[in-house]
């Protein structure tokens, strides 16, 4: 029997290396200018895996943190902690599911 529709073409990683970041500037201001920027032309690839890096240091500083604290602050600083492990689960999820043709762009 013959498909009437075809397949999609197969995603491979080359299909996404032509994605990059912008330059964004973030933190605090000094005068008319941010202090902190995310340079461009960085893969998107890279920006993820250096932002899952930055994520799962929040989350062990807020981790032990936690351990330090007592009742109502304790509980605070917990949930500061699961927010920050959701962010790293998404960026994780992101960069395992990039790659339709079923290899991911890294494994973390």
């Amino acid at each position: 029997m013959k498909k009437i529709t075809p397949d999609p073409p197969q995603a491979t990683t080359e299909q996404f290396t032509h994605f990059s970041t912008s330059e964004t500037a973030f933190g605090a201001s000094c005068g008319d200018k941010r202090l902190f920027a995310v340079c461009k032309d960085i893969s998107v690839e890279a920006a993820l895996i250096h932002a899952t890096e930055l994520l799962g240091c929040a989350s062990a500083s807020a981790f032990e943190i936690a351990n330090t604290l007592h009742e109502s602050n304790r509980s605070q600083i917990l949930a500061v902690f699961h927010l920050v492990e959701m962010a790293k689960g998404l960026v994780n999820a992101s960069l395992e599911g990039t790659n339709k043709a079923g290899d991911p762009l890294c494994r973390i």
